[in-house]
């Protein structure tokens, strides 16, 4: 009796310290949905910042460099900076980076 109440009191604080670790570069849940919020609605002038902030927590995330791209070439502001995330996204399979790609470089070229 005394080992299955040591083993149960064992395992729950092993799994207690198993979910209690966090992530080495967290991201703060709450810019994530602000961000998201942003984007979704088209406000992407004002994600900007947002994404910048949840970039420098996790800059290996490739799905807040595509979303953060996005909002750099829609809202106009230095869209040539939107292309090594869009090169990133592109090559972890996200075919509308192309799209995206596609759009800046045609914006820089005086086509008429």
């Amino acid at each position: 009796m005394r080992r299955i109440v040591f083993l149960s009191i064992f395992l729950i604080g092993c799994l207690s310290l198993a979910y209690s670790q966090t992530p080495s570069k967290p991201t703060d849940q709450s810019l994530l949905n602000q961000a998201y919020q942003k984007f979704k609605i088209g406000d992407f002038y004002d994600a900007i910042p947002d994404f910048e902030s949840l970039l420098r927590e996790n800059p290996e995330d490739v799905d807040i460099q595509f979303k953060y791209s996005i909002c750099l070439v829609e809202a106009g502001k230095n869209p040539q900076r939107a292309i090594p995330y869009l090169k990133t996204s592109y090559k972890s399979g996200n075919v509308q980076a192309a799209f995206y790609l596609a759009k800046v470089y045609y914006g820089y070229m005086q086509l008429d």
